[in-house]
């Protein structure tokens, strides 16, 4: 009946009439009218009799519809039309189809906005047709927001969408419920209940007979529905997200989607948004994907005319609460990828069990998701929604202080974790924020190895709020979990942050640690000669103060610098004067330290290293310096032939590693499987050496020994 949608479109235009006027005219909503004015809804007689009177059509728009006896005789399948192509969604939409052939009688279809909850519940709802043949019926109920249908209304919509005219549907709750449980008792009817936003409008609507069914979507997980069949739909996977984004856009199979696919938050809508704008020209698919990249400009992009994401994400938000939305638009400035409740509730300043009961009703907007520990995600698409509109209308004195308590909050959290896993570390001056402790040094770590991407992040927060102090206490604290993980990258950007930080606020015991730390970094990453002119400068700006301590510990530090470079009698000379100071000053976990580099440069040096290992394994005091000093002894005996001393060593190792340093811990699998190689022992080795690799950390052949020594044994294969 495609022809009375078009003269519906034709006639409403002609009386200067838009959707948004007519809608409230005929009592449909708007997104249903829409489908029927471009075939991809079915009318029936009751908005045809509306429509005709409405548009004063004198029977000729009802003309077009067949009247009721007609619509009894025939079966209907009055559902939208499906987009092409359906892609990656079959598991789903079969499960949903299996689902629909048995019980209950409600199935519900949630998700977020734009991820294709309709498609999947009509393609399932076509898949069972012949189990429903007295027909399948649209209810459609319009977006959610501050209007949603009440039962009653939505009992009016149901009944008209199964032919009743509305002249004859009561106007009260009781008489429509009674009229629909007698036209659907002894049918075999599917209703999808499209955009439904609360359980208690779907309350009528569950009392068909056995052979009905009510399949409804949603932008709320409706968990009050707690009888019924629920599927979350989740973004697509990769694969079938690139080939929805290719058939689309026609790119061809050579060139990359990925970035596009990842930019669109692998959500079908906003895939077929971006795809259609690439296929249609005007903007070239780089320039096109430069606004993705941009996060401010992301979610404007995501918008052809017709379509838009901003549309769709502003329909969700205003489908909240109050609290629920402005704890929404708060995380937003925190940096992800994942919240835990003590850092959502310093963004909001409550407590945390009041803010816990905001978030588990932000939860069923399907707007956030939930990950095992109490961590709350943000979908990248809502982040950038939120950036785009919601953080820029927040008043600059609101927004700096929930930046401000994140920033605190962070700071005494990984000062809390560096307090369990360092209990010995020195920390310089005052001011650190004190939060709730770590009960073990693998809880600390743990919550470490989460959240240290969102520390970087906030420390880039702090500095751009100009809380310099708080920007290079994370640059200080996070630099101990970095060297154990050997983690670079962040490690030298959070360094120069924190050297920047200093600088800006004219600290010079902050300037000279922040260069200790970044050459330390800088010789991890395999560049000695700027690891050497951090730690020169460091021992400067510390001498220029005064402060002995600072320039010791440049000084040591510069001594592993020319370790690495191969200057082994440089180096050892210079562990040696830093190791009579360090005796001097009753500082015995540098002394364990500076005896390590003894050990090594010993052995490189072909000296006996057995007393400097000894006293080092003596002054170890936390599990990750304990192991890191037996892989010290393990290379020393690699060294030096003794295989089964170097393999005692190295297990010793593994065995403090593994709960505390992944980066140990594969260092000491190295070493193992050396000595069994360098023993005759290959398949042992092999075993050793998988296990390592399994943990995906990287040793850099040019700064471990046992990685240097694997390469070697490798090559003689």
């Amino acid at each position: 009946m495609a022809e009375f949608g078009a003269e519906l479109r034709r006639r409403r235009e002609a009386a200067g009439l838009s959707l948004t006027q007519f809608a409230p005219l005929t009592h449909f909503s708007k997104g249903y009218l829409s489908k029927v004015e471009t075939g991809n809804a079915p009318p029936n007689r009751s908005l045809a009799e509306i429509c005709d009177r409405v548009l004063d059509a004198d029977g000729e728009l009802l003309a077009l519809v067949p009247d009721e006896g007609e619509h009894d005789r025939e079966p209907v399948t009055a559902l939208p039309a499906l987009p092409t192509p359906v892609v990656g969604r079959a598991a789903e939409i079969d499960r949903l189809a299996t689902a629909l052939s048995g019980r209950p009688a409600v199935h519900v279809v949630t998700g977020l906005g734009g991820i294709g909850k309709t498609t999947v519940a009509v393609a399932a709802a076509r898949a069972v047709a012949e189990r429903f043949p007295d027909g399948q019926f649209l209810v459609d109920l319009g977006p959610p927001g501050a209007t949603a249908p009440t039962e009653s209304e939505c009992l009016d919509r149901a009944l008209r969408a199964l032919g009743v005219p509305g002249r004859r549907i009561p106007p009260d709750l009781a008489g429509r419920a009674l009229l629909f449980r007698d036209r659907v008792r002894r049918k075999r009817i599917l209703l999808l209940v499209d955009d439904a936003t609360s359980a208690g409008q779907l309350r009528s609507l569950r009392s068909g007979g056995p052979g009905c069914r009510v399949l409804v979507t949603s932008r709320r997980r409706l968990t009050a529905l707690d009888d019924a069949d629920h599927l979350e739909l989740g973004p697509l996977p990769d694969d079938p997200a690139g080939a929805l984004f290719r058939q689309i856009s026609g790119t061809p199979p050579g060139d990359p989607v990925d970035e596009f696919v990842r930019r669109c938050g692998s959500v079908p809508l906003a895939i077929r948004i971006v795809a259609a704008r690439v296929r249609r020209g005007g903007w070239t698919p780089a320039e096109i994907l430069d606004r993705l990249t941009d996060e401010a400009s992301r979610i404007p992009a995501m918008d052809d005319g017709e379509r838009s994401m901003a549309a769709v994400f502003a329909v969700s938000l205003d489908g909240l609460a109050g609290g629920e939305r402005d704890l929404l638009v708060l995380l937003g400035l925190h940096p992800g990828p994942a919240a835990d409740l003590p850092a959502t509730a310093a963004l909001a300043g409550l407590p945390p069990i009041e803010v816990e009961s905001v978030l588990i009703r932000l939860y069923e907007s399907c707007l956030v998701t939930r990950e095992p520990g109490g961590f709350v995600v943000l979908p990248d698409l809502v982040r950038a929604h939120l950036a785009a509109t919601e953080l820029p209308r927040l008043p600059a004195a609101y927004r700096d202080g929930a930046v401000r308590r994140l920033v605190d909050h962070l700071v005494a959290r990984v000062a809390a974790a560096d307090a369990v896993i360092e209990p010995h570390r020195h920390r310089p001056g005052s001011g650190w924020p004190a939060a709730a402790g770590f009960g073990t040094a693998a809880e600390a770590g743990e919550w470490l190895r989460r959240q240290w991407p969102v520390a970087v992040a906030v420390a880039d927060q702090a500095r751009a709020a100009g809380l310099d102090e708080r920007c290079w206490q994370l640059g200080f604290l996070l630099r101990g979990y970095f060297f154990r993980e050997r983690l670079t990258g962040p490690w030298l950007h959070s360094g120069r942050i924190a050297l920047a930080a200093a600088e800006q606020a004219g600290q010079a015991a902050w300037v000279g640690m922040s260069l200790n730390s970044l050459g330390m970094a800088y010789l991890e990453s395999g560049d000695p000669a700027e690891a050497a002119r951090c730690h020169l400068a460091a021992e400067e700006v510390f001498g220029a103060v005064g402060d002995e301590r600072g320039a010791l510990d440049s000084r040591s530090s510069l001594a592993w610098v020319r370790l690495y470079e191969g200057a082994y009698e440089q180096a050892r000379r210079g562990f040696e004067v830093v190791l009579a100071d360090y005796r001097r000053l009753g500082r015995p976990r540098n002394e364990c330290i500076a005896l390590r580099g003894l050990a090594l440069a010993a052995a490189e040096l072909g000296h006996d290293a057995s007393e400097y290992v000894r006293e080092a394994t003596a002054l170890a005091q936390t599990p990750v310096d304990q192991a890191m000093t037996a892989n010290c002894a393990g290379w020393v005996h690699y060294r030096a032939g003794r295989y089964d001393a170097a393999a005692r060593d190295y297990a010793a190792a593994a065995e403090r590693a593994r709960p505390e340093s992944r980066y140990e811990l594969v260092r000491a699998l190295t070493g193992l499987g050396n000595a069994a190689a360098a023993a005759g022992n290959r398949d042992d080795a092999g075993e050793r050496w998988r296990e390592a690799d399994e943990h995906q950390v990287f040793l850099d052949a040019g700064t471990v020994g046992e990685a240097g020594a694997r390469r070697a044994l490798s090559t003689k294969d």
